[in-house]
Protein backbone atom coordinates (compact mmCIF):
# COMPACT_ATOMS: atom_id res chain seq x y z
CA UNK A 1 0.00 0.00 0.00
CA UNK A 2 1.57 3.46 -1.10
CA UNK A 3 2.15 6.21 2.09
CA UNK A 4 0.93 9.39 1.31
CA UNK A 5 3.71 11.01 2.50
CA UNK A 6 7.33 11.54 1.43
CA UNK A 7 10.71 11.46 3.96
CA UNK A 8 12.47 15.11 3.95
CA UNK A 9 15.65 15.90 5.46
CA UNK A 10 16.20 15.76 9.18
CA UNK A 11 18.23 19.07 9.25
CA UNK A 12 15.47 20.50 7.18
CA UNK A 13 12.97 19.26 9.93
CA UNK A 14 15.01 20.54 12.96
CA UNK A 15 15.04 23.99 11.43
CA UNK A 16 11.45 24.32 11.21
CA UNK A 17 11.11 22.93 14.76
CA UNK A 18 13.42 25.09 16.44
CA UNK A 19 12.47 28.00 14.96
CA UNK A 20 8.90 27.52 15.27
CA UNK A 21 9.88 26.78 18.68
CA UNK A 22 11.45 30.45 18.74
CA UNK A 23 8.50 32.31 17.22
CA UNK A 24 9.87 32.45 14.20
CA UNK A 25 6.62 31.49 11.61
CA UNK A 26 7.61 28.90 8.12
CA UNK A 27 4.94 27.98 6.09
CA UNK A 28 4.96 24.58 6.43
CA UNK A 29 6.18 22.02 8.62
CA UNK A 30 8.30 18.88 6.38
CA UNK A 31 6.98 14.95 6.66
CA UNK A 32 8.62 13.24 9.09
CA UNK A 33 7.91 10.33 11.06
CA UNK A 34 8.44 10.74 14.92
CA UNK A 35 9.61 7.49 16.54
CA UNK A 36 9.34 6.29 20.01
CA UNK A 37 12.61 6.53 22.27
CA UNK A 38 14.95 3.16 22.36
CA UNK A 39 14.28 4.07 26.62
CA UNK A 40 10.91 5.04 26.69
CA UNK A 41 8.40 2.28 28.48
CA UNK A 42 6.08 1.00 26.33
CA UNK A 43 2.22 1.50 27.44
CA UNK A 44 -1.49 2.43 26.76
CA UNK A 45 -3.47 5.32 27.06
CA UNK A 46 -0.99 7.54 25.70
CA UNK A 47 -3.24 9.97 25.10
CA UNK A 48 -4.05 12.54 28.70
CA UNK A 49 -7.70 11.32 29.73
CA UNK A 50 -8.24 8.75 27.78
CA UNK A 51 -10.16 5.88 29.72
CA UNK A 52 -7.62 2.11 29.49
CA UNK A 53 -9.89 0.60 26.83
CA UNK A 54 -8.95 3.74 24.53
CA UNK A 55 -5.81 3.60 22.65
CA UNK A 56 -4.52 6.55 20.36
CA UNK A 57 -3.21 5.82 17.36
CA UNK A 58 -1.68 8.86 15.69
CA UNK A 59 -1.44 12.15 17.16
CA UNK A 60 0.97 15.04 15.73
CA UNK A 61 4.18 15.17 17.46
CA UNK A 62 6.10 18.14 17.87
CA UNK A 63 7.12 20.33 20.21
CA UNK A 64 4.44 21.96 22.80
CA UNK A 65 4.50 25.54 21.06
CA UNK A 66 4.56 23.90 17.40
CA UNK A 67 1.63 21.97 18.75
CA UNK A 68 -0.42 25.00 20.31
CA UNK A 69 0.04 27.08 17.02
CA UNK A 70 -1.57 24.62 14.92
CA UNK A 71 -4.45 24.07 17.71
CA UNK A 72 -3.44 20.50 18.84
CA UNK A 73 -4.33 20.41 22.65
CA UNK A 74 -2.77 16.83 23.37
CA UNK A 75 -1.26 16.26 26.47
CA UNK A 76 2.54 14.89 25.84
CA UNK A 77 5.69 14.96 27.83
CA UNK A 78 7.97 17.64 27.52
CA UNK A 79 9.52 18.85 23.79
CA UNK A 80 11.16 16.64 21.67
CA UNK A 81 14.94 15.63 21.69
CA UNK A 82 17.60 14.63 18.90
CA UNK A 83 18.86 11.33 18.69
CA UNK A 84 22.09 9.99 17.81
CA UNK A 85 21.09 9.33 14.15
CA UNK A 86 19.88 13.10 14.10
CA UNK A 87 15.87 11.92 13.97
CA UNK A 88 13.45 14.17 16.17
CA UNK A 89 12.18 11.45 18.53
CA UNK A 90 9.21 12.45 20.88
CA UNK A 91 10.00 11.37 24.72
CA UNK A 92 6.75 9.80 25.36
CA UNK A 93 5.90 6.34 24.33
CA UNK A 94 3.45 7.53 21.45
CA UNK A 95 4.78 6.33 17.72
CA UNK A 96 3.06 8.95 15.90
CA UNK A 97 2.88 10.87 12.16
CA UNK A 98 3.31 14.14 11.23
CA UNK A 99 1.65 14.52 7.67
CA UNK A 100 1.47 18.38 6.49
CA UNK A 101 1.16 20.52 9.43
CA UNK A 102 -0.10 23.92 8.77
CA UNK A 103 0.83 27.08 11.14
CA UNK A 104 -1.67 29.11 12.85
CA UNK A 105 -0.95 31.65 10.04
CA UNK A 106 -2.87 28.98 7.98
CA UNK A 107 -6.02 27.51 8.13
CA UNK A 108 -6.24 25.06 11.45
CA UNK A 109 -5.94 21.62 11.36
CA UNK A 110 -8.95 19.54 11.71
CA UNK A 111 -9.58 17.22 14.04
CA UNK A 112 -10.92 13.53 13.04
CA UNK A 113 -11.74 11.24 15.63
CA UNK A 114 -11.99 7.24 14.53
CA UNK A 115 -14.13 5.39 16.86
CA UNK A 116 -13.05 1.74 15.77
CA UNK A 117 -11.62 -0.46 13.25
CA UNK A 118 -10.81 -3.78 12.82
CA UNK A 119 -8.10 -3.74 9.81
CA UNK A 120 -4.17 -3.42 10.37
CA UNK A 121 -3.35 0.01 8.77
CA UNK A 122 -4.58 3.32 8.98
CA UNK A 123 -2.38 4.02 5.45
CA UNK A 124 -5.39 4.78 3.68
CA UNK A 125 -6.80 6.97 6.17
CA UNK A 126 -3.48 9.04 6.09
CA UNK A 127 -3.44 9.12 2.77
CA UNK A 128 -6.62 10.67 2.09
CA UNK A 129 -6.75 13.33 5.38
CA UNK A 130 -3.09 14.01 4.26
CA UNK A 131 -1.89 17.72 4.77
CA UNK A 132 -5.66 18.37 6.49
CA UNK A 133 -6.61 16.64 9.33
CA UNK A 134 -4.94 15.32 12.35
CA UNK A 135 -6.03 11.43 12.91
CA UNK A 136 -7.14 10.29 16.12
CA UNK A 137 -7.81 6.52 15.86
CA UNK A 138 -9.43 4.64 18.58
CA UNK A 139 -10.63 0.97 19.70
CA UNK A 140 -13.61 1.58 21.57
CA UNK A 141 -17.14 -0.06 21.70
CA UNK A 142 -19.51 2.81 23.09
CA UNK A 143 -19.75 6.84 23.16
CA UNK A 144 -19.12 6.38 26.71
CA UNK A 145 -14.95 5.37 25.36
CA UNK A 146 -15.00 7.67 22.30
CA UNK A 147 -16.58 11.05 23.47
CA UNK A 148 -13.91 12.38 25.99
CA UNK A 149 -12.06 12.23 22.78
CA UNK A 150 -14.79 13.35 20.09
CA UNK A 151 -16.03 16.20 22.18
CA UNK A 152 -13.72 18.90 20.20
CA UNK A 153 -13.47 16.78 16.46
CA UNK A 154 -14.21 18.30 13.03
CA UNK A 155 -15.73 14.86 12.05
CA UNK A 156 -16.30 11.40 13.53
CA UNK A 157 -15.52 8.16 11.64
CA UNK A 158 -17.42 5.62 12.73
CA UNK A 159 -17.57 1.60 12.36
CA UNK A 160 -19.61 -0.68 15.33
CA UNK A 161 -19.06 1.36 18.35
CA UNK A 162 -22.32 3.39 19.23
CA UNK A 163 -25.15 3.73 19.46
CA UNK A 164 -25.02 7.44 18.50
CA UNK A 165 -27.51 9.35 20.37
CA UNK A 166 -28.58 13.12 20.18
CA UNK A 167 -27.14 13.10 23.59
CA UNK A 168 -23.96 12.08 22.17
CA UNK A 169 -24.11 14.68 19.16
CA UNK A 170 -24.42 17.56 21.70
CA UNK A 171 -21.47 17.11 23.27
CA UNK A 172 -19.95 16.86 19.77
CA UNK A 173 -20.12 21.04 19.34
CA UNK A 174 -18.24 20.74 16.84
CA UNK A 175 -19.08 17.82 14.39
CA UNK A 176 -19.46 18.41 10.82
CA UNK A 177 -20.19 15.05 9.66
CA UNK A 178 -20.45 11.84 10.72
CA UNK A 179 -19.03 9.03 8.47
CA UNK A 180 -19.92 5.12 8.70
CA UNK A 181 -17.64 2.72 6.90
CA UNK A 182 -20.32 0.32 6.24
CA UNK A 183 -23.80 0.62 4.96
CA UNK A 184 -26.50 0.37 7.80
CA UNK A 185 -26.65 3.22 9.79
CA UNK A 186 -28.71 2.24 12.40
CA UNK A 187 -26.91 2.92 15.15
CA UNK A 188 -27.19 6.88 14.63
CA UNK A 189 -29.78 8.99 15.21
CA UNK A 190 -30.92 10.20 12.00
CA UNK A 191 -33.41 12.89 13.22
CA UNK A 192 -31.20 14.08 15.76
CA UNK A 193 -28.36 14.40 13.59
CA UNK A 194 -30.22 16.48 11.20
CA UNK A 195 -31.59 18.41 13.81
CA UNK A 196 -27.98 19.15 14.79
CA UNK A 197 -26.91 20.18 11.34
CA UNK A 198 -24.47 16.97 11.11
CA UNK A 199 -24.15 14.90 8.01
CA UNK A 200 -24.06 11.53 7.72
CA UNK A 201 -22.60 9.52 5.41
CA UNK A 202 -22.61 5.70 4.65
CA UNK A 203 -20.72 3.28 1.98
CA UNK A 204 -23.44 1.36 0.17
CA UNK A 205 -21.88 -0.20 -2.18
CA UNK A 206 -18.45 -1.74 -1.30
CA UNK A 207 -19.55 -5.38 -0.61
CA UNK A 208 -22.65 -5.75 -2.40
CA UNK A 209 -21.60 -8.93 -4.88
CA UNK A 210 -19.89 -10.47 -1.55
CA UNK A 211 -23.31 -10.08 0.28
CA UNK A 212 -24.61 -11.54 -2.36
CA UNK A 213 -21.87 -14.35 -2.82
CA UNK A 214 -22.66 -15.39 1.03
CA UNK A 215 -26.13 -15.75 0.51
CA UNK A 216 -26.40 -17.84 -2.93
CA UNK A 217 -23.60 -20.19 -0.29
CA UNK A 218 -25.60 -20.10 2.37
CA UNK A 219 -28.58 -20.89 0.28
CA UNK A 220 -26.47 -23.84 -1.50
CA UNK A 221 -25.49 -25.04 2.02
CA UNK A 222 -28.98 -25.12 3.31
CA UNK A 223 -30.39 -26.93 -0.06
CA UNK A 224 -27.51 -29.31 0.03
CA UNK A 225 -26.64 -30.36 3.38
CA UNK A 226 -23.78 -29.08 3.20
CA UNK A 227 -22.55 -28.15 6.83
CA UNK A 228 -24.54 -31.30 8.18
CA UNK A 229 -22.67 -33.83 6.15
CA UNK A 230 -19.16 -32.26 6.70
CA UNK A 231 -19.99 -32.35 10.54
CA UNK A 232 -21.12 -36.66 10.49
CA UNK A 233 -17.56 -37.06 8.13
CA UNK A 234 -15.19 -34.83 10.67
CA UNK A 235 -17.36 -37.23 13.32
CA UNK A 236 -16.52 -40.68 11.20
CA UNK A 237 -19.59 -40.77 9.67
CA UNK A 238 -20.02 -41.39 5.93
CA UNK A 239 -23.93 -41.91 5.21
CA UNK A 240 -26.62 -39.89 2.91
CA UNK A 241 -29.73 -40.56 4.90
CA UNK A 242 -29.55 -37.79 7.70
CA UNK A 243 -29.61 -35.16 5.15
CA UNK A 244 -32.76 -36.54 3.63
CA UNK A 245 -35.12 -35.15 2.04
CA UNK A 246 -33.10 -32.69 -0.08
CA UNK A 247 -34.36 -31.47 -3.47
CA UNK A 248 -33.03 -30.17 -6.45
CA UNK A 249 -32.68 -26.52 -7.20
CA UNK A 250 -33.69 -25.77 -10.41
CA UNK A 251 -37.62 -24.53 -10.63
CA UNK A 252 -37.48 -24.16 -6.17
CA UNK A 253 -38.75 -20.87 -5.24
CA UNK A 254 -36.32 -18.05 -3.70
CA UNK A 255 -38.46 -14.94 -2.19
CA UNK A 256 -36.66 -11.74 -1.02
CA UNK A 257 -37.87 -9.39 1.57
CA UNK A 258 -36.47 -5.95 -0.10
CA UNK A 259 -34.96 -5.66 -3.50
CA UNK A 260 -32.66 -2.94 -3.16
CA UNK A 261 -28.85 -3.58 -4.76
CA UNK A 262 -27.99 -6.75 -2.67
CA UNK A 263 -31.24 -7.97 -3.20
CA UNK A 264 -30.93 -8.06 -6.93
CA UNK A 265 -27.10 -9.32 -6.88
CA UNK A 266 -28.95 -12.08 -5.66
CA UNK A 267 -31.91 -12.65 -7.78
CA UNK A 268 -29.47 -12.77 -10.81
CA UNK A 269 -27.61 -15.66 -9.32
CA UNK A 270 -30.68 -17.56 -8.06
CA UNK A 271 -31.61 -17.02 -11.66
CA UNK A 272 -28.79 -18.52 -13.32
CA UNK A 273 -29.56 -21.20 -11.09
CA UNK A 274 -33.00 -22.15 -12.41
CA UNK A 275 -34.37 -20.53 -9.57
CA UNK A 276 -37.94 -18.80 -9.76
CA UNK A 277 -37.35 -15.72 -8.36
CA UNK A 278 -40.37 -13.06 -5.71
CA UNK A 279 -39.78 -10.06 -4.01
CA UNK A 280 -41.76 -7.80 -1.76
CA UNK A 281 -40.56 -4.22 -1.51
CA UNK A 282 -42.84 -0.95 -1.29
CA UNK A 283 -40.59 0.88 -3.04
CA UNK A 284 -39.72 -0.87 -6.10
CA UNK A 285 -42.85 -1.16 -8.98
CA UNK A 286 -42.91 -4.22 -11.18
CA UNK A 287 -40.61 -4.08 -14.06
CA UNK A 288 -38.72 -1.26 -12.53
CA UNK A 289 -35.19 -3.04 -12.63
CA UNK A 290 -34.18 -5.68 -15.32
CA UNK A 291 -33.27 -8.28 -13.11
CA UNK A 292 -35.28 -11.13 -12.71
CA UNK A 293 -38.27 -11.40 -10.30
CA UNK A 294 -42.02 -11.16 -9.52
CA UNK A 295 -43.48 -9.22 -7.15
CA UNK A 296 -45.62 -10.17 -4.66
CA UNK A 297 -47.16 -9.40 -1.14
CA UNK A 298 -45.85 -10.52 1.70
CA UNK A 299 -48.05 -13.20 3.06
CA UNK A 300 -48.09 -14.64 -0.50
CA UNK A 301 -44.38 -14.17 -0.48
CA UNK A 302 -43.75 -16.71 2.73
CA UNK A 303 -46.35 -19.18 1.19
CA UNK A 304 -44.82 -19.70 -2.03
CA UNK A 305 -40.92 -19.70 -1.43
CA UNK A 306 -38.50 -22.37 -0.59
CA UNK A 307 -36.12 -19.97 0.47
CA UNK A 308 -36.75 -16.62 2.46
CA UNK A 309 -34.16 -14.71 2.36
CA UNK A 310 -34.37 -11.06 3.91
CA UNK A 311 -32.57 -8.08 2.99
CA UNK A 312 -34.09 -4.81 4.29
CA UNK A 313 -32.42 -2.36 6.24
CA UNK A 314 -32.90 -2.14 9.94
CA UNK A 315 -35.77 0.35 10.79
CA UNK A 316 -38.46 0.47 13.43
CA UNK A 317 -40.60 -0.82 10.53
CA UNK A 318 -38.28 -4.02 9.91
CA UNK A 319 -37.12 -4.73 13.53
CA UNK A 320 -38.78 -7.99 14.62
CA UNK A 321 -40.56 -8.55 11.35
CA UNK A 322 -39.38 -12.18 10.69
CA UNK A 323 -41.90 -13.26 13.68
CA UNK A 324 -44.09 -16.29 14.83
CA UNK A 325 -46.25 -14.50 12.28
CA UNK A 326 -44.60 -14.59 9.60
CA UNK A 327 -43.13 -18.08 10.29
CA UNK A 328 -46.39 -19.40 10.35
CA UNK A 329 -46.87 -18.20 6.94
CA UNK A 330 -43.99 -20.01 5.82
CA UNK A 331 -43.79 -23.99 4.15
CA UNK A 332 -42.84 -26.38 6.31
CA UNK A 333 -39.93 -27.40 3.98
CA UNK A 334 -38.49 -23.86 3.74
CA UNK A 335 -35.50 -22.06 4.96
CA UNK A 336 -34.65 -18.80 6.43
CA UNK A 337 -31.76 -16.95 5.40
CA UNK A 338 -30.38 -13.59 7.10
CA UNK A 339 -27.05 -11.56 5.54
CA UNK A 340 -28.78 -8.33 6.55
CA UNK A 341 -29.12 -7.34 10.36
CA UNK A 342 -29.58 -9.93 13.16
CA UNK A 343 -32.75 -8.07 14.83
CA UNK A 344 -34.74 -8.21 11.51
CA UNK A 345 -35.33 -11.49 12.64
CA UNK A 346 -36.90 -11.52 16.33
CA UNK A 347 -34.72 -14.43 17.53
CA UNK A 348 -37.23 -16.31 19.94
CA UNK A 349 -39.24 -16.45 17.34
CA UNK A 350 -37.09 -17.99 15.35
CA UNK A 351 -36.34 -20.57 17.99
CA UNK A 352 -40.31 -21.45 18.65
CA UNK A 353 -40.29 -22.24 14.81
CA UNK A 354 -37.77 -24.64 14.99
CA UNK A 355 -38.55 -26.36 17.73
CA UNK A 356 -41.66 -26.97 16.17
CA UNK A 357 -40.73 -27.79 12.90
CA UNK A 358 -42.65 -25.06 11.34
CA UNK A 359 -39.40 -24.73 8.63
CA UNK A 360 -37.12 -26.90 8.22
CA UNK A 361 -33.84 -24.69 9.72
CA UNK A 362 -31.99 -21.39 9.09
CA UNK A 363 -28.62 -19.93 7.86
CA UNK A 364 -27.61 -16.58 9.12
CA UNK A 365 -24.64 -14.52 9.07
CA UNK A 366 -26.08 -12.02 11.03
CA UNK A 367 -27.78 -12.33 14.70
CA UNK A 368 -29.70 -10.80 17.37
CA UNK A 369 -27.85 -10.65 19.77
CA UNK A 370 -24.21 -10.42 18.42
CA UNK A 371 -22.02 -12.20 18.88
CA UNK A 372 -24.39 -15.36 19.45
CA UNK A 373 -23.79 -16.19 22.84
CA UNK A 374 -22.79 -19.64 23.29
CA UNK A 375 -24.43 -22.08 25.11
CA UNK A 376 -27.71 -20.30 22.96
CA UNK A 377 -30.99 -22.30 21.50
CA UNK A 378 -29.92 -21.61 17.97
CA UNK A 379 -26.05 -23.37 18.34
CA UNK A 380 -25.94 -27.03 18.02
CA UNK A 381 -28.58 -27.71 15.62
CA UNK A 382 -28.22 -30.01 12.78
CA UNK A 383 -30.36 -27.71 10.60
CA UNK A 384 -29.06 -24.22 12.01
CA UNK A 385 -25.91 -22.64 9.86
CA UNK A 386 -24.24 -19.56 11.60
CA UNK A 387 -20.92 -17.50 9.89
CA UNK A 388 -19.69 -14.55 11.92
CA UNK A 389 -21.16 -11.32 10.33
CA UNK A 390 -18.92 -12.54 7.41
CA UNK A 391 -20.37 -11.70 4.30
CA UNK A 392 -19.06 -8.32 3.93
CA UNK A 393 -15.91 -9.30 3.73
CA UNK A 394 -13.40 -9.90 0.59
CA UNK A 395 -9.95 -8.46 -0.08
CA UNK A 396 -12.04 -6.17 -3.06
CA UNK A 397 -14.54 -5.03 -0.49
CA UNK A 398 -11.69 -3.87 1.98
CA UNK A 399 -10.33 -1.75 -0.56
CA UNK A 400 -13.95 0.05 -0.77
CA UNK A 401 -14.66 -0.15 3.25
CA UNK A 402 -11.56 1.41 3.86
CA UNK A 403 -11.75 4.25 1.66
CA UNK A 404 -15.37 5.40 1.75
CA UNK A 405 -15.64 7.16 5.09
CA UNK A 406 -12.58 9.00 5.06
CA UNK A 407 -13.11 9.84 1.52
CA UNK A 408 -16.10 11.65 2.99
CA UNK A 409 -14.69 13.21 5.63
CA UNK A 410 -12.34 14.92 3.04
CA UNK A 411 -15.02 16.36 0.63
CA UNK A 412 -16.91 17.94 3.71
CA UNK A 413 -13.74 19.36 4.87
CA UNK A 414 -12.72 21.09 1.69
CA UNK A 415 -15.96 22.31 1.46
CA UNK A 416 -17.52 19.63 -0.66
CA UNK A 417 -20.69 17.90 -0.20
CA UNK A 418 -20.36 14.18 0.05
CA UNK A 419 -21.80 11.52 -2.46
CA UNK A 420 -23.61 8.81 -0.10
CA UNK A 421 -25.82 11.72 2.49
CA UNK A 422 -28.30 9.10 4.55
CA UNK A 423 -30.08 12.04 5.89
CA UNK A 424 -30.63 14.32 2.48
CA UNK A 425 -32.64 17.03 4.55
CA UNK A 426 -29.65 18.23 6.52
CA UNK A 427 -28.96 20.22 2.75
CA UNK A 428 -28.48 23.40 3.08
CA UNK A 429 -28.57 23.50 7.36
CA UNK A 430 -25.55 22.15 8.12
CA UNK A 431 -22.61 22.86 10.41
CA UNK A 432 -20.59 22.52 7.64
CA UNK A 433 -22.17 25.57 5.29
CA UNK A 434 -22.99 22.77 2.39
Amino acid sequence: MIRGSCMQSHSVFSDWLERQANGVSMPHCPTATTRRSPAAPARDGAISGAPKSVRAAVVPACSRNVRRRIGVDIAMSSGAERSKRGRIVAPGPVVSTVRGCRTAEDVPMAKVVLTDYVWESLDVEHQTLDGLATLVALKTKTPAEFLPEAEDCDALLNTYAGPITADAMKRMAKCRIIARYGIGVDTIDLDAATAAGIIVTNNPTYCIEEVAEHTMALLLACARKVALYERLVRAGRWEVPPGKPMFRLVGRTLGLVGFGNIARAVAARAAAFGMRVLYCDPFVQPGQFPTPGEKRELGPLFGESDFVSVHPPLSPQTRGMMNDDAFAQMKPTAFLINCARGPIVDTAALVRALDARRIAGCALDTTDPEPLPDPHPLRGRDNVIITPHAAWYSEQAMVGLQAGAPSEVRRVLTGQWPVNVVNRAVKGKNRAGL
